[in-house]
């Protein structure tokens, strides 16, 4: 959790009752503050900054707070005489950590990999490169957490391996019939595009399926009571889903 002292709180989450626990605070060798923090993917690594330096805990040793990895200082890096520094931090689909800059620039930093213990993390300092200026960072929820420890399941997650081909059964949609918005539901490991069609064959509507996401909303609140049919299509082949 972000905190505006140099103290760092941080919970454990069930994520079948959606309770917080074993709450841990401690202070950040900082005394500018803590400004984003992060996990990375294995849920090993915490990674915190204050907007001069960057720092990692290794959740998995028993004495992370005295044996916190210094990962990084401020480079003395500008943009227009603006200091790209730390801010928010997000991990992203592709396994790595984008961390923005406090102030508006077109940079973000980021951790190659962080799943890795110390400077093997491979931070890499304003390496991206933004079309415009940003001080935020696009979120992307984790739909993908695997079982639950202890072999619990719960509904929030998946107890079966994703399927790795593009196949009809993969989609579906909800509600059916529906009057304002269009819940597509997929897995894929391959961006499609999901198209509506009315009775005479016209589109209507169309939206991306991103790979990283589980479901996308398309608003039909503006057609006609009707039939319409549905279809995915990726790399030039079609599946037909639900009439």
């Amino acid at each position: 959790m972000m905190n505006a002292s140099n103290i760092l709180d941080y919970m454990e989450f069930n994520r079948c009752n959606g309770e917080f626990f074993n709450l841990k605070s401690f202070t950040i060798p900082d005394s500018i503050g803590t400004y984003g923090c992060s996990f990375s993917p294995n849920s090993r690594f915490l990674y915190a900054s204050s907007k001069y330096n960057l720092y990692q805990y290794d959740t998995w040793n028993q004495e992370m707070v005295q044996d916190v990895i210094h990962i990084a200082e401020w480079d003395s890096f500008t943009e227009l005489q603006v200091p790209v520094l730390f801010f928010i931090h997000q991990l992203a689909a592709d396994g790595k950590i984008y961390i923005s800059a406090f102030n508006g620039v077109s940079y973000f930093n980021v951790i190659n990999s962080p799943d890795s213990l110390g400077l093997e993390c491979d931070f890499s300092p304003h390496s991206f490169v933004l079309p415009q200026y940003h001080t935020d960072i696009p979120s992307f929820p984790n739909y993908d957490l695997g079982a639950a420890p202890g072999g619990d399941t719960c509904n929030a997650v998946y107890t079966t391996p994703p399927q790795l081909s593009l196949k009809t059964s993969l989609f579906s949609i909800a509600p059916n019939p529906v009057s304002d918005w269009l819940n597509i539901i997929y897995q894929s490991n391959e961006d499609a595009l999901f198209e509506l069609f009315d009775f005479y064959g016209k589109k209507v509507g169309a939206i991306s399926l991103f790979h990283y996401f589980k479901n996308r909303l398309l608003n039909v609140s503006e057609l006609p009571p009707g039939v319409y049919l549905a279809a995915v299509s990726c790399k030039e082949k079609r599946f037909g889903v639900r009439r």
